[in-house]
């Protein structure tokens, strides 16, 4: 036997539905995140891995002491390496989870609260360089590499941390996007086939992948 029914649901709205968000996702940050209101937020790096790298050790060196198995002679592994590696993967599937958990807990309150989101390499065009863009002038920087972490404009002299500098460009771009109109902004040195800028709503429970 079954039966249906039907429930009446509440429309989930954000927050601050008119507020955009730009958001960069950092190294030494997990994200950086600047609102079209000019609020930064840094949302830190949980390091889970840091936390359990101690006993990610004490098993590795467990697992190298027993006899594991070895394809040019076709050894099997013993049960005592069979043990001792299981206890060392149950490590790292936890810390796996734990990252899972802190990146759903940061799009949830992301969608809850902001009308539009703007992700690098997720709506912004592949080829736009927010992180190299002057967020105040505008000035593109010819090269700048990874470990450099302040952004420096030649141009203007503003200096910033460059994940910071990157999250201003991208929120900037819901603007560019709603003057151009439906058909979005696009990069003038991307290629044609290069994806448009558009915003995405965070009504979408897919409002940021990372």
């Amino acid at each position: 036997m079954s039966f249906r029914t039907e429930v009446k649901r509440d429309l989930v709205r954000v927050a601050r539905p008119d507020v955009a968000v730009g958001i960069d996702l950092g190294v030494k940050h997990l994200a950086v995140m600047a609102d079209s209101m000019g609020e930064i937020r840094y949302e830190p790096n949980p390091k889970y891995l840091d936390g359990s790298l101690k006993l990610l050790r004490r098993h590795s060196r467990r697992v190298s002491r027993r006899q594991g198995p070895d394809r040019r002679t076709g050894r099997k592994p013993s049960k005592r390496w069979e043990k001792a590696n299981a206890e060392r993967n149950r490590v790292h599937h936890r810390v796996a989870n734990q990252r899972s958990d802190a990146l759903h807990q940061l799009t949830t309150r992301i969608r809850a609260e902001y009308g539009t989101v703007v992700v690098e390499a997720i709506v912004a065009d592949r080829w736009y360089p927010s992180s190299k863009t002057c967020s105040n002038c505008g000035a593109v920087t010819a090269k700048l590499p990874l470990h450099v972490r302040v952004f420096d404009c030649d141009e203007c002299r503003l200096v910033m941390d460059r994940d910071e500098n990157a999250a201003h460009n991208l929120v900037a771009l819901v603007a560019a996007a709603t003057t151009a109109g439906a058909g979005g902004w696009r990069n003038p040195a991307a290629p044609a086939a290069g994806r448009s800028e558009r915003p995405y709503s965070s009504r979408s429970p897919y409002a940021l992948v990372m």
